[in-house]
């Protein structure tokens, strides 16, 4: 099949996902519970969907709530149906308390390699703002007036976990908390998805 050479939306949330909290294990932030419209952003891309050098890019805008007590930490992942074929490792909050305030995050995944098995693999890098993050170290209180834009991992871009490009794979994004806690939320406001140099639908 040939690959698209324009940029194809592939999936959107027409309303705001459901506010996640008191959890740590990671959990879709689509479809984690009784399916919703914000459910229609997890996507099944078709076998063959991925060509080397097709890209994802991922945007996203979400309520964030942290606890003063921390430090705590919460992890972004990009899923291919059960495999975290992105992570952004886990992000610092600072120690302020803050209740659904905005984040903005971009998110770009590379296809290095496609096939059957684990053979195919995603290299990626994302950018995030928010005043409730930090570039790791020791968490400490945020700006009252500033927001903070990190790069996670904040490593060399790397692959992720290989997973198989010839069949059906629900894209979905997962989320993890280091702490479970009612202060310690996540909430999809926007979501969408635009694919170049992969299969159209």
């Amino acid at each position: 099949m040939a690959s698209q050479s324009w940029g194809q939306l592939i999936a959107s949330i027409p309303v705001p996902g459901t506010l996640y909290n008191t959890y740590t294990t990671a959990k879709s932030m689509l479809t984690s519970t009784t399916p919703t419209e914000g459910s229609a952003g997890a996507v099944v891309l078709p076998p063959g969907f991925w060509h080397r050098e097709g890209i994802l890019d991922i945007k996203l805008c979400a309520g964030i709530s942290n606890r003063v007590t921390g430090p705590d930490t919460f992890t972004i992942q990009v899923m291919m149906g059960s495999i975290v074929a992105f992570t952004t490792g886990a992000i610092t909050l600072t120690t302020t308390a803050h209740t659904t305030i905005p984040l903005w995050a971009d998110i770009l995944l590379t296809c290095e390699k496609e096939g059957s098995g684990t053979l195919c693999q995603l290299r990626g890098q994302a950018r995030l703002t928010g005043q409730m993050i930090q570039q790791g170290g020791t968490a400490g209180a945020d700006s009252a007036t500033l927001s903070n834009t990190i790069v996670m991992p904040n490593t060399a871009s790397a692959l992720g976990t290989g997973f198989d490009s010839t069949i059906a794979n629900t894209l979905d994004l997962w989320v993890a908390q280091s702490v479970s806690n009612a202060g310690n939320g996540f909430q999809l406001n926007n979501y969408r998805v635009i694919s170049w140099g992969n299969t159209s639908f």
